[in-house]
């Protein structure tokens, strides 16, 4: 079997076909494309120019790089397919890092060992804690002024709201931004 490497060619299409394939949540589709657009890459794996497996890398270019779905198709399973897919990303990835990169994932359950086999520490360990993730769902600001827009957006001068919380330094609750907590 040829195996073949192509960066940044994952589609929504395909991304949703693989995914499905693995009883992964589906994403609607203007969410998978925003997400493939905003990737620090992508790759694809073609056995015998068929699509084989996928992944990408959601990341800051520099110091944290997160692999993100990486799924192989199940015919494919067992064959390298997804040890190509990760070696790829990671190739990439070391093409932009800086030293001593941090590069982390979310393992499906049982796939843990695969990722140890390519140098990936299982958390915690006495000197790392535990991953830790949370899922959360959209809603809609209840005026254009609630929250600044994503970074790369025009925006006017976001509102600082007075708030009467003790754990709030007073200066923070005054709307000095960036000022250092007040002592008492």
């Amino acid at each position: 079997m040829k195996l073949t490497v192509r960066y940044d060619a994952l589609t929504p299409d395909l991304y949703a076909r693989v995914r499905a394939s693995a009883d992964f949540f589906p994403y609607d589709p203007d969410d998978v494309r925003a997400a493939l657009d905003g990737s620090f890459c992508t790759a694809v794996v073609y056995a015998d120019d068929e699509p084989a497996g996928i992944g990408r890398v959601v990341a800051d270019g520099r110091i944290a790089f997160f692999i993100k779905d990486l799924v192989v198709l199940p015919q494919y399973q067992g064959c390298g397919i997804g040890s190509a897919v990760l070696e790829a990303l990671v190739a990439r990835i070391r093409l932009s890092c800086c030293d001593h990169a941090y590069v982390g994932l979310l393992a499906a359950t049982g796939k843990e060992g695969f990722y140890e086999r390519h140098g990936f520490l299982r958390r915690p360990t006495n000197d790392l804690g535990s991953g830790m993730i949370r899922f959360v769902d959209h809603i809609a600001p209840s005026s254009p002024d609630q929250c600044p827009p994503p970074r790369g957006q025009a925006s006017a001068e976001p509102v600082i709201e007075a708030v009467d919380a003790p754990s709030v330094p007073q200066a923070w609750r005054e709307g000095s931004v960036g000022a250092e907590p007040v002592s008492a």
